[in-house]
């Protein structure tokens, strides 16, 4: 996705309380390249790109036989190409490669139907309509889902139990949206079009167990030990809402 869209969606998934600078960033450029580990950033584009690495994918993607698992969900560049409204950008399928892309100039692949912001709108008015109808939600939680709809505001704005069943919902709507136009189209939808989601690697009381064991070794480490751990942006940012 284009650099711009990923920053969005960081401040949306954090209620705004993303910042670079908490990271010793002099911008978000700036903080992507300290993740040149998992992530690829093309500045040649225009806007300038940002990928998941393909070992990365390939690391967090498979699913081990037995396991189980939640509802499959979109591949991520069909989801991106469909979902992509805010960055302007064309997606187009490259049937050769078997993925959806941004257009290059002059190329004349088939154009993905990325939503526009009226028809993910519709979208948002069907789920609300399907929850009210079904009578799926609480009285207390009718304000802040109204608000959602009407200011179109981002998921974390709903109550988690809803937005997990509006993510839900989007799958799906993504998901009829792709095999309609792949089908209007005469293209085979590909095979992997919908991919396993990972479980969870440790169970609840592994989890805790390691965190009781991070928490013993921190209490022992050094002041030099201590000034050289590095932590995940993802469980700092946790912390810190925790904090607030």
């Amino acid at each position: 996705m284009t650099v711009a869209v990923l920053k969005n969606r960081m401040l949306s998934l954090t209620d705004s309380k993303f910042s670079e600078a908490n990271y010793h960033a002099r911008s978000f450029m700036d903080f992507l390249s300290h993740y040149g580990d998992i992530t690829t950033l093309d500045r040649s584009r225009f806007p300038p790109v940002v990928e998941l690495r393909e070992d990365e994918r390939s690391r967090i993607a498979p699913l081990e036989p037995g396991r189980g698992a939640g509802r499959p969900r979109i591949r991520s560049d069909l989801w991106q190409a469909t979902l992509d409204y805010a960055s302007e950008q064309t997606y187009v399928w490259d049937a050769n490669a078997n993925r959806a892309r941004p257009q290059n100039p002059g190329e004349e692949y088939p154009a993905i139907p990325t939503i526009t912001t009226d028809g993910l709108q519709q979208w948002r008015v069907g789920f609300v309509d399907t929850l009210t109808s079904s009578r799926e939600i609480h009285e207390d939680e009718l304000a802040r889902l109204s608000n959602w709809r009407d200011n179109r505001l981002p998921t974390s704005a709903l109550p988690p139990r809803i937005a997990n069943q509006w993510n839900g919902y989007l799958r799906d709507r993504v998901q009829e949206r792709l095999h309609e136009w792949f089908s209007e189209k005469g293209l085979a939808e590909p095979s992997d079009l919908m991919v396993a989601q990972p479980p969870s690697a440790v169970s609840p009381s592994d989890t805790e167990d390691l965190r009781q064991l991070v928490i013993n070794v921190v209490t022992h480490m050094t002041e030099q030990e201590l000034s050289s751990l590095v932590l995940p942006p993802r469980a700092v940012l946790r912390a810190m809402a925790g904090r607030r």
